[in-house]
């Protein structure tokens, strides 16, 4: 390595050491409200008319005491046509019940049950002084190379590509690895894609969560998880839970 690239590694490392935010759950998330938007192109058939869009806006969020929040709107709809499809939805876990809380806002109605599969419960995305997130990338394959370095939203990432080229993630290395960007393409014979999907965040806010994003409707109907059976017999069939530490 030259000085020059010696020189901008250790910058970058000490920015993100220094966006190091003191809101922190017990297990050493940190406290932030991430807010991004979501667009994907499909082909759907060999019809080159029927190509859908998907637009997204969502925010994610987590507490001190360890409680998170994923809230979406999402629209679907043909190029050359009219709505496939809209919705609006959030899940939370909340950390004080040790419950998993789906709110369904199109349909009006609201789930509960408790933590049944690893991703229920918040846990570490990385191993602690990872500064290139090599433990990050683990999570979504073992086949990226890293690729630069940049910022999102304002926060420092390091960038790790598909050896194909067809995938990229943004991780940023001072909070605890998360995924600030992403961006994939698929590609048919002809070198012609036929999926593409951005997402990015908007904004990062470091700290406590607004309160506001964990308040539930009072007025929605009480429906069993939709989920619930598939992943009791997923269990069953696999062993039963594992879970991490809380």
């Amino acid at each position: 390595m030259n000085s020059s690239a010696l020189t901008a590694l250790l910058l970058f490392t000490a920015s993100g050491l220094a966006a190091q935010p003191s809101c922190r759950t017990s297990i050493g998330i940190p406290c932030y409200t991430i807010r991004a938007t979501h667009t994907q192109w499909q082909a759907l058939a060999q019809d080159p008319l029927k190509i859908s869009k998907v637009t997204e806006t969502n925010v994610r969020a987590v507490r001190r005491d360890g409680s998170f929040v994923a809230f979406g709107e999402m629209k679907e709809e043909l190029l050359f046509g009219g709505l496939l499809g809209a919705k609006q939805g959030a899940q939370l876990y909340l950390a004080p019940e040790n419950a998993i809380v789906k709110v369904n806002r199109t349909e009006h109605t609201i789930s509960r049950r408790e933590p049944l599969i690893w991703h229920d419960l918040p846990y570490r995305r990385s191993a602690d002084g990872d500064s290139t997130c090599q433990t990050g990338i683990r999570h979504f394959g073992s086949d990226f190379q890293l690729n630069g370095n940049s910022t999102v939203a304002g926060v420092p990432v390091v960038k790790w590509s598909r050896a194909d080229g067809s995938e990229d993630h943004y991780l940023a290395p001072s909070l605890d690895c998360i995924e600030l960007k992403r961006e994939k393409i698929k590609r048919n014979r002809l070198w012609i894609p036929i999926f593409t999907s951005r997402w990015e965040a908007t904004s990062v806010e470091l700290g406590e969560p607004k309160p506001e994003l964990f308040v539930l409707p009072t007025d929605y109907k009480q429906v069993e998880d939709p989920e619930r059976a598939r992943l009791l017999q997923f269990l069953r069939a696999t062993g039963g839970p594992r879970l991490p530490a809380r």
